[in-house]
């Protein structure tokens, strides 16, 4: 799974001549999209009233804190200046994660409220908003890889003294033969089903297991049972779990 974005990953930029420069020393952005919604309930909506979008409005608000000279990012001061505040430009969001992936939102703003306030003992803090003005386009964005799976099962003969199964299995299933030989549980597997001699176990995700219940420790590769449950070794346990192909 891929990491989500933490906030040092977002920067606000504008399009200044031909290059994209940050703007403030952003603490804190925010892009906000607000769809107009409009009643359309007609004489076969029934008693539920329906709902469509008509139009939307979006708009991307970067605070922070500024510097006097403009060396590596656009200042307040430089944002209040009028012939800025008062032109239309291309502004972008930019997202990364810490594998270096990222989306941009893009598109064309006016600038809006512009706030800056300082205290005797701290930096002076600006906040600058930008209220879009028609269209915003977004970067390509694919959805999470589907994975396919392969449904397997076999039998864990128990080891007298454990309350739980691991390492290889019985290897003498129709699964496991076609597969070519016993499993070993892994991180990468989902555990479907449980039985011991033949009373199936409820699969629990967190706390430890009790009566009638089994917890998959995938990175030990263990099915844990109710630890006062104490093999002797005669008993099986049948497990049916998905892999990925």
């Amino acid at each position: 799974m891929a990491d989500a974005v933490f906030g040092t990953g977002v920067i606000v930029e504008i399009l200044d001549g031909v290059d994209y420069f940050e703007v403030l020393c952003g603490t804190e952005c925010v892009f906000t999209r607000t769809p107009e919604i409009i009643e359309k309930t007609t004489p076969t909506s029934g008693r539920a009233k329906a709902f469509t979008v008509r139009r939307e409005e979006w708009d991307i608000t970067v605070s922070g804190l500024t510097k006097i000279a403009n060396d590596t990012s656009l200042t307040f001061f430089y944002m209040l200046q009028t012939s800025i505040r008062w032109a239309e430009h291309t502004v972008r969001i930019t997202f990364e994660d810490e594998e270096g992936s990222n989306v941009q939102i893009e598109g064309s703003v006016i600038i809006g409220a512009e706030s800056i306030s300082s205290s005797a003992t701290d930096f002076s803090q600006c906040s600058i908003e930008f209220k879009g003005t028609g269209p915003f386009t977004i970067t390509g964005v694919l959805p999470p890889a589907e994975v396919e799976y392969i449904i397997y099962s076999d039998w864990w003969q128990t080891i007298n003294g454990n309350s739980y199964i691991d390492g290889a299995s019985s290897g003498e299933s129709p699964s496991a033969i076609a597969f070519g030989g016993a499993f070993n549980l892994g991180a990468t597997d989902i555990i479907l089903e449980v039985d011991l001699e033949g009373t199936e176990y409820e699969l629990i995700t967190s706390g430890g297991p009790g009566n009638r219940e089994c917890k998959f420790d995938s990175g030990l590769g263990q099915i844990r049972f109710d630890p006062t449950l104490i093999f002797d070794g005669s008993q099986r346990v049948f497990v049916e779990f998905k892999r990925p192909v």
